[in-house]
């Protein structure tokens, strides 16, 4: 079939024009054809316009697929960059916190050693208090005696005098 012009179009029986729509109409260097036909038949417009939206719906489709592609492959990527990470640093995180708990353990350790020696310092420094305590009263009981040993011997000097004078 050689190609049709608005010429022949026009002079062509319906079926003639169903054979050219149906032999051109997915070759878009035809387009110009094919809109004259279907705007001479409505049957052949309709049929135009359902294959257009299922070219435009593929063409969708092809971009969707295409961009969902896209998508699993860039989580697919990271889910692996992940999981690499993952495999390199879980032994060195599991390291340190095993440090730290050793380190914690030590540091509770010393904790207890500490509250030990305050406990310690504590009893040391009640038993000092005690002997404070005994210290005040022992110089308590020395300045009552200094003070009755001042009190006798200012009895002995007044002794003294007046035997001395009775004498």
């Amino acid at each position: 079939m050689s190609n049709p012009t608005p010429h022949t179009i026009r002079n062509m029986s319906p079926i003639e024009k169903w054979v050219v729509f149906l032999a051109l109409g997915n070759n878009p260097s035809h387009s110009a054809i094919i809109d004259e036909i279907a705007q001479q038949e409505e049957g052949i417009s309709v049929a135009y316009e359902a294959l257009v939206n299922i070219s435009q719906n593929a063409d969708e489709r092809a971009r969707y697929l295409s961009r969902r592609k896209l998508e699993q492959d860039q989580e697919h990527d990271e889910a692996v960059i992940r999981d690499e990470m993952r495999a390199e640093y879980e032994p060195r995180i599991e390291l340190m916190v095993a440090a730290l708990a050793d380190k914690d353990a030590v540091i509770a350790d010393k904790d207890v050693a500490l509250a030990d020696r305050d406990a310690a310092l504590a009893n040391k420094d009640a038993a000092l208090a005690d002997k404070d305590a005994v210290i005040l009263e022992n110089a308590a009981a020395l300045a009552d005696k200094d003070a009755a040993l001042t009190d006798m011997a200012k009895l002995i000097s007044e002794l003294r005098t007046r035997l001395g004078e009775d004498a």
